[in-house]
């Protein structure tokens, strides 16, 4: 395996040419060749070293190979589909309001039983995406902006046959240097399918824990 030699960058014209000052250079040629570029592919305990990569054209972009010895091969890489999907799949966390989640990005589930029409609980479980980072949380304080929150979600707060909607959303309620908090908002009040919502129908304002006939529990799953 060649050695790299820092070059020599001081030669004045009382120095001699001598083979030494050629032999170097070409040290450090071979070096840069082999070094050109390394791609480690790791399999459990096992690695194998990629010397040369290449990029060949298909279609109207270019794929990642490697070359040995002039033959060109598929790049040595592979996706565990498997581990990926388990991640998706286990891991959920149960938080409250007052849980300080670190930033990033999250999957955030909402499960939510509502009482608020006197005829008996029902409610349902909503999944948003949560993405929030100090960089964000910097620029929303400098332009006094409001914390970002997830979209409405309507879920029928009644067991009746005639539907009374109601709406949900998280909403980010506190930042700092660690990270960030989240709760889940209700509307102040519900409607038939036939009312003529206003904003209190409209927009989730009120903390869901402030609230005697809601009860409900959030999970989250770190993904970024």
């Amino acid at each position: 395996m060649p050695t790299y030699n820092e070059p020599k960058n001081d030669y004045t014209r009382e120095d001699q040419v001598t083979p030494n000052i050629f032999n170097e250079l070409a040290e450090n040629e071979r070096y840069l060749y082999d070094k050109r570029c390394e791609v480690v592919r790791k399999t459990n305990s096992t690695e194998t070293q990629v010397n040369e990569l290449v990029f060949q054209k298909n279609g109207d972009y270019y794929e990642p190979k490697t070359r040995k010895n002039g033959t060109i091969s598929a790049l040595p890489l592979k996706v565990d589909v498997a581990s990926e999907g388990t991640k998706l799949v286990d891991g959920w966390t149960e938080f409250t309001k007052d849980t300080l989640l670190p930033y990033g990005t999250y999957l955030i589930q909402s499960w939510i039983s509502d009482n608020s029409t006197g005829v008996g609980q029902t409610g349902t479980m909503v999944t948003d995406v949560i993405s929030f980072y100090s960089g964000n949380n910097t620029e929303l304080t400098y332009r006094n902006f409001e914390y970002p929150m997830g979209p409405n979600h309507y879920y029928v707060a009644n067991d009746r046959e005639a539907a009374w909607y109601r709406a949900i959303r998280i909403k980010i309620t506190l930042a700092n240097a660690n990270g960030f908090k989240l709760n889940l908002f209700v509307t102040q009040s519900g409607g038939y399918i036939s009312t003529s919502f206003t904003g209190k129908q409209v927009i989730p304002d009120q903390a869901a824990n402030t609230l005697s006939e809601i009860q409900y529990k959030m999970k989250y799953k770190r993904i970024m």
